[in-house]
């Protein structure tokens, strides 16, 4: 297995297909949120964010639009969400 840099891996949307996960049975396999509870985390509610950018406009101008936004995926608890706003000018 090669060791590098994760964006090397990072396959575009356009040439990937999702995967379709089977659903918790609870036995061998839970969801996502009672998986993250196990661990026991703790964050405070006013924690500053753990991930920062070093150019904001990449997430939409680039990472959603080439590959789907993984972001989203980053944080198991599904703390990484893109919010869409749209800019309107009234003259």
């Amino acid at each position: 297995m090669s060791i590098g840099p994760d964006y090397k891996k990072l396959k575009l949307a356009a040439k990937s297909t999702p995967i379709e996960y089977p659903k918790p049975d609870n036995e061998v396999s839970f969801d996502l949120l009672s998986s993250v509870a196990l661990t026991g985390t703790n964050h405070e509610a006013d924690q500053p964010a753990h991930l920062t950018l070093m150019d904001d406009t990449v997430p939409v101008r680039r990472n959603l639009t080439e590959f789907a936004g993984p972001e989203g995926r980053f944080c198991p608890a599904g703390k990484s969400v893109y919010c869409m706003f749209i800019h309107l000018s009234f003259y």
